[in-house]
């Protein structure tokens, strides 16, 4: 579901692509009034959204240094004549000093805006209101970083929840209040069927972001921990459409389909994951994101023959250890040095034309090891870990796309193996 969101005169309108915000949200509650003044972005926000088709609310935020009766005059002018089918709220949170509202003030404004809901949050509420009143009324409560809100005295649901002021959203370059709805919201419609189960990998810990849409760059609306498995409605590049939100799909096991229980158990590093694609490669100026395929494949390698380890920690090893020559080449002897010789080099063979490979293959898969194969991706060397076969199919990590798959699905010919070994005990 899509979010609402609240904004105010801080919401520069110069600022704000109107036509693209919109498509990101389901409502929008603008601040009318500080005080007794009218907040004077307020027609411009109104317009902007309604122009679109895009449901309007209306908040006072409330002062205790100004008369109540002027503030609820301001109030009423400034939404006079405007469709608010998000209703009026009055904020019930200022407790700074030379501004604080007192409980007097609160319940006066409610009585001269009777069709006013309330914002606050429990411990704002507590400290103002220090009891129960105007439950009768709708809450909206503010309430970050919990799973359920904690609701001020009296009241046992709410209308809206603010849960987040760090939201980012397509169409303005800055932080976003986000709200959902405590009540869901009239669909004629069933619900969606899923088109598959699928579950959280064990090694994405500690959590893995639920996103308001399909971009690192929006709102979190959530998390999801290791092995949880959930509901998927819609496939998108990179993500999966998840109730509540959006996850990225490297991040998920896909359980309609099981792959090959003979493949090695390798972690499924992505080269392009968001927690190292941008380190530099020893003293170039090349990222792991860009060229970072060999440290991601030997990372899961190492992981697998017991040597835990992840492409930013060896990467940052190599770095700083002499793992590189000259620009980002990897010595293929290094894991050797880091692991104290414990996982040695073992095989390391040019295959002429690119063909003919599984026969240098095959026995390294029979001996339970992965192998490392050099192939083309765009015309380009790229490297991918091959796990195991079944079926006549090879299978292999490919840390571009961060999955396992066919390796015929993607490349026909291996130009070079490489594989590890634990040494003797």
């Amino acid at each position: 579901m899509k979010p609402i969101i609240d904004i105010s005169f801080w919401q520069s309108p110069s600022l704000i692509n109107y036509a693209v915000l919109a498509g990101q949200i389901a409502g929008v509650i603008i601040r009318a009034c500080y005080g007794s003044s009218i907040d004077t972005q307020f027609d411009r926000h109104y317009s902007g959204f309604v122009s679109r088709g895009i449901p309007v609310g209306a908040y006072h935020y409330l002062i205790g240094n100004a008369g109540i009766q002027g503030q609820a005059t301001a109030f009423k002018q400034a939404c006079a004549g405007k469709t608010l089918d998000l209703g009026l709220w009055m904020d019930v949170e200022d407790t700074r000093q030379g501004t604080k509202l007192y409980r007097k003030q609160v319940l006066d404004f409610a009585m001269l805006v009777p069709e006013a809901g309330i914002y606050t949050s429990r411990s704002k509420w507590n400290e103002i209101m220090g009891g129960m009143y105007l439950t009768d009324r709708k809450l909206w409560v503010a309430a970050y970083g919990y799973d359920a809100p904690p609701l001020p005295v009296g009241w046992s649901n709410y209308y809206l929840w603010q849960y987040s002021s760090e939201g980012r959203l397509a169409g303005y370059n800055g932080n976003l209040d986000m709200n959902r709805l405590g009540v869901p919201l009239p669909d004629p419609d069933p619900d969606p069927e899923p088109l598959f189960q699928a579950r959280v990998y064990s090694w994405a810990t500690p959590y893995v972001n639920v996103r308001a849409q399909p971009s690192t760059a929006s709102g979190k609306v959530g998390i999801k921990r290791p092995l949880d498995v959930v509901d998927v409605y819609e496939v998108l590049k990179d993500w999966y459409k998840i109730q509540g939100g959006y996850i990225m799909s490297r991040f998920l096991e896909r359980l309609d389909y099981q792959e090959p229980p003979s493949l090695m158990a390798v972690p499924l590093y992505s080269q392009r994951d968001l927690r190292w694609a941008s380190d530099l490669m020893g003293s170039s100026g090349i990222t792991l994101g860009a060229e970072g395929c060999l440290v991601t494949c030997t990372a899961a390698g190492l992981t697998y023959l017991g040597y835990p380890i992840d492409p930013k920690e060896y990467n940052r090893l190599a770095s700083t250890r002499g793992g590189y020559a000259p620009p980002n080449k990897m010595y293929w002897m290094f894991p050797d040095v880091i692991t104290n010789n414990a996982i040695k080099r073992n095989e390391y063979r040019w295959i002429s034309g690119g063909v003919g490979w599984e026969q240098y293959v095959d026995p390294i898969l029979d001996d339970k090891r992965p192998v490392w194969a050099e192939v083309r991706l765009n015309g380009r060397q790229h490297w991918v870990l091959i796990i195991g076969k079944a079926d006549g199919a090879y299978w292999i990590l490919d840390p571009w796309h961060g999955d396992v798959v066919d390796m015929a699905t993607r490349y026909d010919r291996v130009y070079r193996i490489v594989s590890y070994k634990k040494a003797a005990t």
